[in-house]
């Protein structure tokens, strides 16, 4: 699983080709806090084979030239003028939009014609009285 390590402790300019998984992670904390690693998973790799320990926390971090604004608006938007075919791809763009939409209204109308209930719309004071009832809530 590709992973990218952020921090001092991370090896600088250099490619782990180690094999971790999620649990990886898991395994240092029970390694550095030194309790038994945890879930079926407890035999993967350390992911500590990734940091540098062998030297000093290096807390400098690069400078990054980061663009002005605007943000906030759509990536397609901003290069629809300057890219060639800009107007077709932002078209195939919309178009697999639009079939995502169409799917996922379908996939809901055939929840609901099977019964399951979508999100639960809870103020504040009916999420505190249903955390503190002890009761399950019934399911369909």
């Amino acid at each position: 699983m590709p992973c990218i390590a952020i921090g001092p402790r991370a090896l600088r300019a250099s490619v782990v080709s180690t094999q971790f998984d999620p649990n990886s992670i898991l395994n240092m904390f029970a390694w550095r806090y030194g309790f038994t690693p945890l879930g079926a998973r407890a035999s993967s790799t350390n992911f500590a084979y990734a940091l540098d320990f062998s030297s000093p926390p290096n807390p400098v971090a690069p400078a990054f030239d980061v663009p002005k604004g605007p943000f906030g608006s759509l990536c397609e938007m901003q290069q629809r003028s300057t890219l060639p075919n800009a107007d077709a791809h932002f078209e195939e763009v919309v178009r697999r939009r639009d079939e995502h939409i169409a799917e996922l209204k379908r996939l809901r109308a055939m929840a609901d014609s099977f019964g399951f209930r979508r999100g639960l719309n809870l103020t504040r004071t009916a999420l505190t009285a249903r955390c503190a009832s002890p009761t399950v809530p019934e399911t369909r």
